[in-house]
């Protein structure tokens, strides 16, 4: 019992919470803000899992953090072109 407990835990909070309050935001925020907030979960959450001791630096982690902060600041650039 304490399995199903867990699981639904994670799939309930981590996953459909977070997708309604994205839909939330959404209404009152620019798109371009909750798109850069969603590219970053990922850098987010492994620097939380690094400083946790939960996980370790790699250079896939290094590439992968320098890979999603070029795309959000090529996305940031081009609505800055906008302008």
């Amino acid at each position: 019992m304490d399995i199903h407990l867990r699981i639904g835990f994670v799939v309930f909070f981590s996953t459909v919470l977070t997708y309604l309050f994205n839909l939330f935001a959404l209404r009152s925020l620019k798109p371009i803000t909750l798109s850069v907030f969603i590219y970053l979960q990922p850098l987010i959450a492994s620097i939380f899992a690094i400083l946790m001791g939960a996980d370790r630096l790699s250079w896939v982690k290094l590439v992968s953090a320098g890979l999603i902060i070029a795309g959000v600041y090529l996305v940031n650039l081009s609505t800055l072109k906008t302008k």
